[in-house]
């Protein structure tokens, strides 16, 4: 029997605002550090998201895959908000999986956050932002 698969619904991020700073922040030193010495572009948008308060932020994700998420992140300004929209790969969440499989229950993995658990405490059932309808 096949499992039917749920519709993609957009939740918003209060909460975990912190936490999903600290993952964006550790992925932008790992891109950075990765393109020294090549054409690779970094994202000046999510350099600076991760720079900002979580309250300037309001942060969307959405769920498409196992592993996968849309991420839509707006910065508040005075005049003028930005957003921008990304996909994220949960690599924390696959090699959790994979633990699993194996009878792996005590690794550190379990122990880091990953976008899969800040999603599953998000509030749900968010309209999709305008840019993305």
């Amino acid at each position: 029997m096949k499992k039917k698969k749920k519709k993609a619904e957009w939740r918003a991020l209060h909460d975990g605002k912190a936490e999903f700073l600290k993952i964006l922040s550790d992925l932008n030193s790992f891109y950075r550090e990765r393109s020294r010495g090549t054409n690779v572009m970094i994202s000046h948008f999510r350099e600076e998201v991760a720079q900002k308060n979580p309250s300037e932020l309001n942060i969307l994700l959405m769920k498409f895959g196992y592993f996968e998420f849309l991420v839509w992140c707006e910065i508040i300004e005075e005049t003028n908000n930005r957003a921008e929209s990304w996909i994220h790969i949960d690599g924390i969440s696959h090699e959790r999986e994979q633990l699993k499989e194996a009878g792996i229950l005590t690794h550190p993995v379990f122990e880091i956050t990953c976008m899969n658990d800040l999603y599953e405490k998000a509030e749900p059932n968010i309209p999709a932002p305008p840019e993305i309808e």
